[in-house]
C-alpha cells in the first residue's frame, strides 16, 4: 500500500522543491536519492533515507552504501528494494503523478527524481534540473 500523504501535500511538495531549486548535487546531502527521499519525507512524514543519510560523501561512498544495504551498487536494483521497504509500489511511468519517484538516466548513470506532473526534477550541478516525463525509465507510487 502506498504511503499516506499529508492532506496539504501539494503545497508541501511545492515548498520543498522551491527550497531546493538552486542547491546543487552534494553527495550525502542533496544527491538524487536523498533529494527524492527527502521529498517523500516532506509529503508523508516518513524518513525513508534514515539508513543512508550521513553515511557517505561521494559517488563511490553512495555505491558502497547501496551495495551494503541492498546487495547491489546499481541504483536501478537498489531503488526497487528500498521502495519495497516503505511501500513504494512500482508503476508504469505513464501513470506517475506528482510526488511519485522516477528512475532516469543522467550523464553519470541511473538517477532518481521526483514527478511534478509532466516533468520530473532531480539535482544537477547548478541546482534542480527539470526533465520531461518521457525520459523516466521506471516509477514508484508514493
Amino acid at each position: 500500500m502506498p504511503l499516506k500523504r499529508f492532506d496539504n501535500w501539494p503545497a508541501l511538495q511545492a515548498s520543498f522543491i522551491e527550497q531546493r531549486r538552486s542547491i546543487p548535487i552534494i553527495w550525502g546531502q542533496n544527491d538524487c536519492v536523498l533529494f527524492s527521499l527527502d521529498q517523500v519525507a516532506a509529503i508523508t512524514g516518513l524518513d525513508a533515507a534514515a539508513d543512508i543519510r550521513g553515511k557517505y560523501n561521494s559517488a563511490m561512498g553512495a555505491a558502497r552504501r547501496m551495495k551494503a544495504l541492498y546487495g547491489s551498487p546499481d541504483l536501478s536494483v537498489a531503488a526497487t528494494k528500498f521502495a519495497a521497504r516503505w511501500g513504494g509500489i512500482e508503476i508504469p511511468t505513464a501513470v506517475c503523478g506528482r510526488g511519485d519517484l522516477v528512475l532516469h538516466r543522467s550523464p553519470e548513470g541511473p538517477a532518481l527524481g521526483v514527478c511534478v506532473g509532466r516533468q520530473f526534477v532531480s539535482p544537477g550541478e547548478n541546482g534542480l534540473v527539470w526533465l520531461p516525463m518521457k525520459l523516466a525509465l521506471r516509477g514508484w507510487r508514493v
